[in-house]
């Protein structure tokens, strides 16, 4: 496949510039004799190798199951054909319709009814290409990593957030130009939609696919969700099958998931919903698989169409209708309706897209979880799902497309049409029909004016967009593509009229490509190379470190995947500050003095890979990439890796402040490329937090991933803080009834002493917010108790985990989150399960009071020694595992200031480990010990309390329980380990003999003495 070699040649015919492929071939099969004269296609198949392999599928079809299941075992060759899924799949479907358990395969699943068990999945098994070409090459599209296609360098969709609909309308709309809305979803229910949601609550429910079924005319496959997910996780198909279902109103069933997202405000006007029940079919749920899709197609009647992305990532590329994309054949009746036919998405990504004309490539984008798109009247569209996706999609008649979806819905369906004019009409009275074109037979030309012109605007063309509505009369009958009697008026005619009347230098995509695009954003000349650092992504974090940056003498260069974001910023925040916006990563790139340093600041995962690949064409070697995000620490050291095989250095920096600390002065956390260090050394001391003697809180942290690993147990440490603050708040109001205020002062108190804390501090301001709109009440009561976590503080228990280390205060800090997430049966437990109800302590003095007040404090006080404790401990073992020298007392110096975790407690940490650099645990420090010492009475008091009294405090609670651990000398894990030699002979060791040595019981006098050799402490 990689060696294919693919020609196009342009071709004008109706209106339409067609791209004819004239030359192909694949160098290791030039003639197709070969396969026919191969000895393994001669020995397997016999005389059968003589025909063709069309033939031969015929011939194979007309089998029945039993015999086809015989030719499978005659040759590995006549396998080949005898198992073809295609075939197995149509024979299933013929079967069965949608009533089918997949189980790895359609031939299992056509041959298998549902009560039989099969053990495994079937393995996949490669075709030999000697034996036929096109079972290879359908093996292959049905293999190849959909990965290929994951990264766009380039995307040529606009980005927008917080849109109006009137610059919807005027920029996109109007002119006929797609674009992204990235915060459309976020309100929605759907917005939280899973697999197993769907799954849950609709498994015994039939679903509608793209698939057609046989047994019916004009009809589609219906599916049961729980069917249809068996085969979403294990098909192998080329083109998979996936659920696209606009019947969703009319099953009482699956009605409830319409009303889990809502029409954008850009849609909302809509002539279609005059016909009601009678309207064309238009709003689709898709779920699909990897690797599926829609092959290019255009939106029925010429509508408009949104689609907003749930889950997943797609790809999409399009043209404008009057291209017709390359690999595309259209065939055309006498009056100008059409049929095309088009090659499923991978197969057109492996045979079309590599050898695309560069005059005309497509306007391409990666569609991204939450993110809308809007797809213009009459695009041709691909989709490819590059992860499983969940999607609705929608089509749309409005104001902008009126005119052309009446000529469309008029010439396709005449009834339809007349019966739309009339229900339009009583309910927009008023309304102005396109009566003189559909009367005289008229259809809008597929290359209208605007249509054509915009397309080039996206690649910056600089050029005058005229509507139809401003054409002399002349030329506004060349916009005309088909007249009923008169037959075509050719597209050439139309820009022959319009070059006269203005004008016009149509140039070529490559050319476009190289001119800027018209924006308030100036683009620095690309040869001064005047920025000392770039970055990629203006959230709040980015923006504020660039203006911490720039405020320290630096020159920045930034850009955004939004491009309206770095204009917004640039006349904005930025203005008349030595920041340099650019709209792509190349100029950016060409803007930094040598060695280039890219800071990125994006979501952690898929969007930091996407961003390297899209940086990396542009840099050389021994340019410096950063990445500022919250990435995990085993991605950081594999990024690395590539990376430094490729001469680039790498960084991953830990940044912690939030938005404030990233403007007045944060705490970094670097490490990676040790080389790169001294590069950005300069830059990053400079804008961190400092603290009293003008130390930065930023040093270099270690090899690898360190700086990440350092950043994310920092987050698991500040989870642990957050939940002890939370577990206090809880004890002191729902036990000494303290309201808001009182709660603030105790608070304030605290801040006084050895809880001296920024996240101390902001609890007490918290605590005396009121709302802006019930004035007379405070923000935190009216916020739900439902905590959301972004993932740090899990990665930091599973990296306890595999390292076997107890980081119980942090453990219990993220599960508390989780079943804080679990209202509704919280609500429902509540009611009916037994216990004591949190209630006041009656019958208390003020002095008894401040007694328990005091005691919650002295266990906050514990317990956030332990969650130090156990995050060090934590850090050592990482150290030990990967080679890493993390300077302690180091770290603790940067947590100092700028993050959210600074305390003055940080400072007795660092004096700990200055005192002794190899401290095995914080708690063997005499000054913790004397601290947790005088906290422990109290602490324990607390414990009983809430214990007592039904208050749940998991992070005071088991900060204790590891504490007693910790200090027990003998533990019972040694009738564990005998349980565990009981049933699984795991051995253990003696008390009185040589420590590791293993020794066995037959606890049973029956057992024998093999044991297991999996024994580990």
């Amino acid at each position: 496949m990689d060696n294919a070699i693919v020609k196009y040649k342009r071709r004008q015919l109706n209106g339409f510039t067609y791209f004819d492929r004239y030359e192909t071939r694949r160098p290791e099969f030039d003639d197709d004799s070969i396969s026919n004269t191969n000895s393994a296609r001669i020995e397997g198949l016999g005389p059968f190798c003589l025909l063709s392999d069309g033939l031969i599928r015929r011939i194979l079809r007309c089998l029945d199951e039993e015999s086809l299941c015989q030719c499978s075992l005659i040759s590995s060759a006549f396998r080949v054909y005898a198992d073809d899924e295609d075939m197995w799949k149509t024979i299933c479907i013929k079967k069965r319709g949608g009533d089918w358990s997949y189980r790895g395969s359609w031939r299992r699943a056509a041959l298998y009814d549902r009560s039989v068990s099969i053990p495994c999945k079937p393995p996949i098994i490669k075709v030999n290409p000697a034996i036929s070409v096109d079972a290879y090459e359908r093996w292959y599209r049905s293999t190849v990593p959909v990965e290929t296609w994951n990264h766009l360098p380039i995307q040529h969709v606009d980005r927008r957030s917080s849109l109006s609909l009137e610059d919807f309308i005027q920029g996109y709309d109007s002119k006929c130009l797609p674009v992204i809305i990235t915060d459309v979803t976020e309100k929605w229910k759907a917005h939280h939609w899973t697999k197993q949601m769907f799954l849950d609550k609709y498994a015994k429910y039939e679903f509608k696919t793209d698939e057609p079924d046989p047994r019916k005319r004009k009809t589609k496959l219906y599916v049961k969700m729980e069917d249809y997910m068996e085969y979403f996780e294990s098909n192998n198909d080329e083109d998979p099958i996936y659920l696209f279902d606009d019947k969703l109103e009319e099953r009482a069933e699956v009605r409830e998931i319409l009303r889990e997202w809502s029409v954008p405000k850009y849609f909302e006007q809509d002539y279609f919903n005059a016909l009601e029940e009678e309207r064309p079919p238009y709003k689709w749920i898709v779920i699909g698989p990897q690797r599926s899709g829609s092959p290019f197609h255009t939106d029925p009647y010429r509508t408009s169409a949104w689609n907003a992305l749930l889950k997943g990532r797609k790809r999409w590329v399009m043209w404008p209708y009057h291209l017709i994309p390359p690999g595309v054949d259209v065939d055309f009746d006498k009056n100008g309706n059409f049929e095309s036919d088009s090659p499923e998405p991978v197969k057109w990504f492996l045979e079309n897209y590599p050898f695309l004309p560069e005059d005309c490539k497509p306007v391409e984008c990666i569609l991204e979880e939450g993110e809308m798109i809007f797809v213009p009247s009459g695009w041709w569209h691909l989709v490819i799902n590059l992860t499983e996706t969940i999607a609705v999609t929608q089509n749309v008649c409005n104001r902008q497309n009126f005119d052309i979806v009446c000529a469309e819905l008029d010439f396709d369906d005449e009834d339809l049409y007349e019966e739309f004019r009339n229900r339009l009409k009583e309910k927009v009275p008023g309304i102005t029909f396109p009566t003189q074109m559909v009367k005289s037979g008229f259809r809008i030309c597929f290359c209208d004016v605007p249509l054509c012109l915009n397309y080039l605007s996206i690649f910056q063309a600089s050029i005058h967009l005229p509507s139809i509505s401003s054409l002399p009369l002349e030329l506004r009958g060349s916009c005309v593509r088909h007249h009923k009697s008169s037959g075509v008026t050719p597209c050439s005619d139309f820009y022959r009229k319009l070059h006269n009347y203005q004008t016009i230098s149509i140039k070529t995509t490559t050319q476009l490509k190289q001119r800027s695009q018209t924006s308030n954003t100036q683009e620095q000349d690309i040869h001064t190379m005047s920025a000392d650092i770039g970055l990629i992504g203006l959230a709040v974090m980015g923006e504020n470190l660039v203006l911490n940056m720039e405020s320290k003498g630096f020159t920045v260069a930034v850009t955004n995947r939004t491009t309206s974001k770095v204009d917004d910023f640039i006349n904005g925040r930025a203005k008349g500050k030595k920041i340099n916006g650019h709209h792509t990563v190349e100029a950016l790139c060409k803007d930094l003095k040598k060695p280039r340093k890219v800071m990125i600041m994006v979501r952690a995962g898929s969007a930091v890979d996407q961003q390297i690949d899209q940086i990396t064409p542009f840099l050389e070697k021994g340019d410096i990439i950063i990445d500022g995000g919250n990435s995990l620490y085993l991605d950081t050291t594999e990024r690395q890796k590539k990376l430094e095989a490729k001469g680039f250095y790498y960084l991953g920096t830990g940044v912690s402040g939030g938005e404030e600390g990233a403007l007045k002065g944060p705490s970094m956390m670097p490490g990676g490329s040790h080389p790169a260090w001294e590069h950005l050394k300069p830059i990053f001391q400079s804008i961190a937090a400092k603290v009293e003697d003008g130390s930065p809180c930023c040093d270099w942290v270690g090899e690898q991933g360190a700086g990440h690993f350092v950043k994310m147990v920092h987050n698991g440490i500040e989870y642990g803080d957050m939940q002890l603050i939370s577990e206090a708040y809880h004890l002191l109001k729902s036990l000494l009834g303290f309201d808001n205020e009182k709660i603030a002062q105790t608070f304030e108190e605290w801040n006084k002493g050895d809880l001296d804390s920024y996240l101390i501090e902001i609890t007490r301001d918290i605590f005396r917010k009121k709302d802006d709109e019930q004035k007379d009440k405070y923000v935190v009561d009216l916020i739900l108790d439902s905590a959301g976590q972004k993932g740090t503080g899990k990665w930091t228990v599973n990296a306890a985990l595999e390292f076997g280390m107890p980081l119980t205060t942090i453990g219990e800090a993220v599960f508390a989150r989780c079943l804080s997430a679990q209202k509704d049966e919280r609500v429902t437990a509540s009611k009916i399960l037994p216990g004591p109800k949190p209630g006041l302590l009656h019958g208390l003095s003020e002095e008894e009071k401040q007694k328990h007040v005091d005691s919650i404090r002295d266990a906050v006080l514990a317990a956030k020694i332990v969650s130090y404790t156990q995050g060090y401990v934590l850090m050592r073992a990482a150290a030990k595992e990967y080679g890493w020298k993390l300077n302690y007392g180091g770290v603790a110096l940067m947590w100092r200031g700028g993050c959210i975790i600074r305390s003055k407690f940080l400072g007795k940490i660092k004096d700990a480990f200055d005192n002794k650099a190899e401290l095995e645990n914080l708690l063997f420090d005499k000054y913790f010990q004397d601290l947790i010492g005088n906290a422990q009475e109290g602490w324990r008091r607390t414990v009983i309390s809430a214990t007592t009294n039904g208050v749940p405090a998991p992070g005071i609670s088991s900060s204790l329980a590891y504490y007693d651990g910790l200090r027990a000398e003998i533990l019972p894990a040694n009738l564990i380990q005998a349980q565990r030699d009981y049933f699984g002979a795991h051995t253990y060791q003696r008390l009185d003999k040589p420590k590791g040595e293993a020794f066995h019981t037959n606890w049973t006098g029956h057992g024998g003495t093999t044991s297991a050799s999996s024994y580990n402490v």
